[in-house]
């Protein structure tokens, strides 16, 4: 009967190692992919303001500690941490031209890039006039 028992907890948790990954896979893929799409990487200039492990949410998930985040004249750039590409995160420059602000928070603001809302740090989205 214990062997039962383990086998059984033994299932359940590589299942979980399994199914968890491949649901946020999934789920992140399908709010972040459009983003990632409509704007490819591109190099930030010398003189970008750069911050690491910065937390954003897109919809109703929240991405935090996910991005490395340059800020230059031209464009937004954000690069996927370790975890952030695991789940599925693509890196993306979104020019600051096709960023629509939607809300001013005290720490963070909202914007809308490629019909998908977004929520980020207030140091790099105030620049895009949220």
């Amino acid at each position: 009967m214990p062997n039962t028992f383990w086998i059984i907890i033994a299932f359940v948790v590589a299942l979980d190692l399994v199914v968890i990954p491949l649901v946020l896979r999934l789920a992140i893929g399908g709010l972040w992919k459009p983003i990632a799409q409509a704007h490819p990487p591109i190099e930030p200039a010398p003189d970008a303001v750069t911050r690491r492990y910065q937390s954003f949410k897109a919809g109703i998930v929240n991405l935090g500690f996910s991005f490395h985040v340059s800020v230059d004249e031209s464009s937004l750039h954000l690069r996927p941490t370790g975890i952030g590409r695991l789940v599925g995160l693509t890196p993306a420059s979104v020019p600051w031209s096709t960023i629509t602000p939607r809300q001013r928070g005290r720490f963070a603001h909202t914007v809308v890039i490629a019909g998908k809302t977004i929520a980020g740090p207030k140091w790099c989205l105030e620049l895009a006039g949220a």
